[in-house]
């Protein structure tokens, strides 16, 4: 009689992750321009950092995993890339710690995209 009970929630609950995992991966899959002209931070670079490094260096975590580096803020960044940080580390250059640290080197083109960003001055846009 249990399993008869519990059968409607297990369907209910197979259904609901069916559809999030769908949004989710529609979100995910929007694809950010490769255009280095004129780089945004707001609509281009943010959205990298925000999927690729708040992991870890979200001010709520960066203590912890992220080094005391934080960059939830366009200040934060803009410090880090003044002090020429950032772009070393995502392109794994020698001296540097190779960012995100224990995964893979983020795509060519978001490395293209944040370097074009600190090259035109590293804007608030």
């Amino acid at each position: 009689m249990k399993r008869l009970q519990v059968a409607p929630l297990y369907i209910t609950l197979s259904i609901a992750l069916i559809f999030c995992s769908k949004e989710k991966n529609n979100v995910l899959d929007k694809k950010i321009s490769c255009d280095t002209a004129n780089v945004s931070y707001i609509n281009q670079v943010k959205p990298i950092l925000e999927r690729k490094c708040f992991n870890c260096h979200k001010v709520s975590d960066c203590a912890s995993r992220g080094g005391n580096v934080c960059f939830e803020t366009y200040q934060q960044v803009k410090a880090l890339t003044d002090a020429g940080f950032i772009v070393p580390n995502i392109e794994h250059k020698a001296g540097y710690s190779p960012m995100p640290q224990g995964a893979s080197k983020l795509p060519d083109c978001e490395i293209a995209l944040i370097r074009s960003w600190v090259n035109q001055g590293a804007k608030n846009n």
